[in-house]
């Protein structure tokens, strides 16, 4: 099962994302964010339950941008649609949700 992420636009609107457990491992396996990182605080698959506001979304979306390089090949698609999906216009607060 697939960790859920939404994102919640100014004007209500509610989008989806799903996050496989294999495009988290390839970012997790060679990583151990800090505290201050807001890498930690989704770091755990299946037990994240957090979300992110203003400022915090596009410093998330920096942070997995500078580990784009330890992405394998087939979880580069996946890595940039959440990339994306955290950078689109208008959105205030993204939520993950693990089992």
């Amino acid at each position: 099962m697939a960790l859920d992420v939404l994102g919640y636009h100014e004007g209500g609107s509610e989008l989806h994302f799903e996050f496989s457990e294999r495009l988290h491992q390839s970012i997790f396996r060679n990583i151990k964010p800090k505290k201050n990182s807001p890498l930690y605080r989704i770091r755990d698959y299946y037990l994240t339950d957090c979300s992110f506001s203003g400022d915090e979304i596009e410093t998330l979306s920096a942070a997995l941008g500078s580990v784009d390089h330890l992405i394998t090949a087939p979880n580069a698609e996946a890595f940039e649609g959440l990339i994306k999906f955290l950078r689109q216009d208008g959105l205030v607060r993204v939520a993950f949700a693990g089992d």
